[in-house]
């Protein structure tokens, strides 16, 4: 076991149906949607594993802004400190505004990491950066 999580038992038919979806699990959204319907189950070891596969297919500021909610977020697996590594990922593929903002929200939010402080280093950032698109957009 990875981290002691509560675990309720499959049924025999409910692992071979999460057994044949992980087979075909080959993209981010397919993993992060199978780790969560296996949480629903009552599953979080196995639903860990496959979050940590859904990490290696993330590619963008939004897989990895989603996936650090997801496994900070005491509903699914508050592994905080995996959400921070997640989080400070998403800032390194933020592009725009919009991106700082919903990573501010984000790490602010206690639900999923519940630092203010970062959060509002970010806010500064998002508010340079907003600063910075509408002279783009004046200038056209």
């Amino acid at each position: 076991m990875v981290n002691n999580y509560p675990t309720i038992k499959l049924s025999d038919e409910q692992i071979k149906k999460f057994k044949e979806q992980e087979a075909m699990a080959n993209n981010f959204i397919l993993c992060r949607k199978l780790a969560v319907d296996l949480i629903e189950a009552g599953d979080k070891e196995w639903a860990y594993h496959l979050f940590n596969k859904a990490e290696k297919f993330a590619k963008n500021f939004s897989n990895y802004c989603t996936l650090g909610r997801y496994v900070g977020d005491d509903k699914y697996l508050g592994e905080k400190e995996w959400a921070r590594k997640l989080f400070k990922e998403s800032e390194n593929h933020a592009k725009n505004s919009r991106n700082f903002i919903r990573l501010a929200e984000s790490v602010m939010n206690d639900k999923y990491l519940g630092d203010k402080e970062w959060a509002s280093k970010l806010a500064k950032i998002t508010i340079k950066l907003a600063r910075k698109e509408i002279e783009m957009c004046k200038n056209g």
